[in-house]
C-alpha cells in the first residue's frame, strides 16, 4: 500500500523543529517572524505567540535592552553581525556565514556567546525574507583557548603537533617578552650555600 504524503505545512514544521540549531525567519528589519523549536529555546520562550519581534529584543541583546529605542537604535547596532549578515544576504542574494560574539542576558546576567551565523535569502508571497541560523559555538571557542602543556617538561604542543617551550609559544601568540630570573625555591636547590640552615637567604 502506498504511503500517504504528509501535509506540506506539517512536514516543513516537523523538519524545521528537528534541526538542532536555532533557525529564524526574519524580514528586512531583522524582525523574527518565525522560528523552529531550537530557536524558541534560544529565545527562552515556550511558544511563537510573542512573535514577530526584533532580533535584539527577542534574543535579549544587552545593547538593545539598554537602548531607549531598543533593537536597531543603539550605537552598537551598526556593527551587529546578525543585522549586517541579513542585509548583505538580501542585497547580494547570497548566503553569508560568519562568526561573532554577542552579549545576551540570561537569568538576569549578561553572558558572552560565540555564535556562527548563516543567512540565506528567499522570497515568499512577494516578500523578501532571510533564513538565519544561529549555532552556539561558545564551548568550541573556549576549548580553542586551552593550551596543551607537557606535565613533565612543560613544553607546549602547537597546532602542528610540534612541542616548543612556553617562552617561544607565548612570544609567538602575544606581544609579551620574557626576562629570566630564579625563584626562591629553585635558588635553594641550585645554590644551597647562599642560604642559612634556617632556609633564609643571608643578607649582604
Amino acid at each position: 500500500m502506498e504511503q500517504a504524503q504528509p501535509h506540506v505545512k506539517d512536514y516543513v514544521r516537523t523538519v524545521m523543529d528537528a534541526i538542532p540549531a536555532a533557525v529564524f525567519v526574519v524580514d528586512r528589519r531583522v524582525q523574527i517572524l518565525d522560528c523552529n523549536a531550537a530557536g524558541l529555546e534560544m529565545l527562552g520562550t515556550p511558544s511563537r505567540e510573542s512573535l514577530p519581534k526584533l532580533c535584539g529584543d527577542a534574543l535579549q541583546c544587552v545593547h538593545a535592552l539598554q537602548s531607549p529605542g531598543r533593537c536597531g537604535t543603539s550605537p552598537f547596532c551598526s556593527d551587529c553581525a546578525l543585522r549586517n549578515s541579513v542585509k548583505e544576504s538580501m542585497a547580494g542574494d547570497r548566503v553569508i556565514r560568519r562568526k561573532t560574539q554577542m552579549l545576551l542576558v540570561r537569568q538576569g546576567q549578561p553572558q558572552e556567546f560565540h555564535l556562527l551565523i548563516s543567512t540565506a535569502p528567499f522570497e515568499y508571497k512577494g516578500q523578501r525574507l532571510v533564513l538565519a541560523t544561529l549555532e552556539d559555538i561558545t564551548e568550541l571557542e573556549e576549548l580553542r583557548h586551552i593550551v596543551p602543556i607537557c606535565a613533565n617538561c612543560k613544553r607546549v604542543r602547537t597546532d602542528e603537533e610540534y612541542w616548543e617551550s612556553v617562552e617561544a609559544y607565548v612570544s609567538k601568540h602575544s606581544n609579551l617578552d620574557f626576562s629570566h630570573g630564579i625563584c626562591t625555591d629553585c635558588a635553594r636547590v641550585l645554590y644551597p650555600d647562599l642560604f642559612t640552615d634556617e632556609g633564609e637567604r643571608p643578607s649582604g
